[in-house]
């Protein structure tokens, strides 16, 4: 997936129904971090939510960032580098199949091949305002995907 320099926010939520429309709620913590305003116009796209084989959507531990994590990054650089490793627990599955990180005050990074619950190091890639994308560091993985056939 290619993700344009222009994106302002990313955040997951689910489809929901009331009166008649559905409904994609966007966080709180994103019109208060400056990322979004009130009453603007947006383009938006909208990803499939793929679950891996064997898995159900409700075994997904699905996780955004506490508004007061968000608000903690407003006018913060991001705290990770490209080329640094760090050790980073997955919490969610993102819309690729790739896992999700939280660091710090709920900064996300992406990491392809680990599943929900893994602790894995990993090697920062590519950095942006609000997500980073990481690959594994090879032979590190622990937790659910340390018995799976990858």
């Amino acid at each position: 997936m290619v993700i344009e320099d222009a994106l302002l926010t990313l955040f997951h939520g689910r489809v929901t129904s009331s009166d008649g429309a559905y409904q994609i709620r966007i966080p709180k913590s994103e019109v208060e971090m400056g990322s979004l305003t009130e009453d603007s116009l947006y383009r938006v796209a909208i990803l499939q939510s793929e679950v891996g084989a064997g898995s159900s959507t409700a075994s997904l531990k699905e996780r955004q960032p506490t508004d007061e994590e968000m608000a903690g990054r407003q006018g913060l650089t991001p705290p990770v580098s490209e080329g640094e490793h760090r050790r980073v627990h997955i919490e969610s599955e993102g819309a690729e199949g790739d896992g999700v990180a939280f660091i710090d005050t709920g900064y996300a990074v992406f990491v392809p091949e680990v599943q929900v619950g893994d602790d894995v190091e990993v090697k920062i890639e590519t950095v942006h305002d609000s997500y980073a994308f990481a690959e594994p560091v090879s032979g590190r993985v622990t937790g659910a995907s340390k018995t799976s056939s990858r």
